[in-house]
């Protein structure tokens, strides 16, 4: 390399740095720009700098860190002392599903009146033991019930890709876990006597909503699947709407879906629930 390419070379380094710098220096403004706006619009008064912190301890490290900031802490508002909020859960336990049923059964705030399944991200015996199987983890005793086992009107779609063979594969613990077969009833093609889930669904909330004297007699229900039990459960007894606070569904998508740009898992394996619901 010659002078004249050392120095060219130099200088498009140079250039890219400080155009780097400015750029950042122009976007910070702007963004502390806008934010001020905001707030001038908010009608909040302006906000003071936190004053420096003596040392900040890091737990990961145990270390300090002198003269750190922090920002201002509100004081968060005193909790009211409130009955639990009564919640069911219908899903089909893949590991997004199991992580919701042990954040469901350790959160004070909620009582977790049932639990149902449906065929999904694994066919229906497999959920309904993954689900019994969470629930054992958490060392609950909350009852599964076993919906249904196909949509309404189209062919099975599982996600064996996402979830594995078991639907919940990954740990081989976990799978090995244990199962409390006491939480759930196994299900059998012969059985004249057995009720039907969503019947069973209907039963348990009404009893619970009718019995209870705690809260205000419905139940939230939070579907991390598709909603083909839920849509059989209104179709068949209309009079759980009387105990229904809500239903949190868990489908969808912003923009793109997860399985092609106009789909969503959740609500492509059964869209005809979805319109029921």
């Amino acid at each position: 390399m010659n002078m004249m390419e050392a120095v060219a070379f130099l200088f498009s380094c140079f250039s890219c740095c400080f155009l780097a710098v400015f750029r950042s220096f122009v976007s910070s403004f702007a963004c502390s720009f806008s934010l001020s706006l905001f707030v001038f619009a908010c009608g909040v008064g302006p906000v003071a700098p936190a004053a420096p912190c003596q040392s900040l301890a890091l737990p990961c490290s145990g270390k300090n860190v002198q003269g750190a900031r922090t920002p201002p802490v509100r004081p968060m508002p005193a909790r009211q002392a409130t009955s639990p909020k009564a919640v069911w859960l219908d899903c089909d336990p893949g590991h997004d599903d199991a992580m919701a049923i042990l954040l469901a059964a350790w959160t004070d705030e909620l009582h977790v009146v049932g639990i149902s399944t449906l065929s999904g991200n694994q066919a229906i015996d497999k959920t309904t033991v993954n689900a019994a199987r969470m629930v054992t983890v958490s060392g609950r005793r909350i009852q599964v019930i076993r919906g249904q086992g196909r949509p309404l009107l189209r062919h099975l779609h599982h996600d064996p890709g996402i979830h594995g063979a078991s639907g919940l594969e990954g740990s081989d613990e976990l799978n090995a876990f244990p199962v409390d077969e006491t939480l759930y009833a196994p299900f059998s093609e012969g059985a004249a006597t057995e009720k039907p889930g969503v019947t069973q669904m209907f039963e348990r909330i009404r009893d619970h909503c009718t019995g209870s004297m705690r809260g205000d007699g419905k139940v939230s229900i939070i579907a991390t699947g598709g909603l083909t039990n839920i849509a059989m459960l209104l179709r068949l007894h209309p009079a759980v709407k009387d105990f229904i606070r809500e239903i949190v569904f868990m489908g969808g998508a912003m923009g793109i879906g997860n399985r092609h740009p106009v789909a969503e898992f959740n609500i492509l394996i059964d869209p005809e629930a979805v319109r029921c619901v």
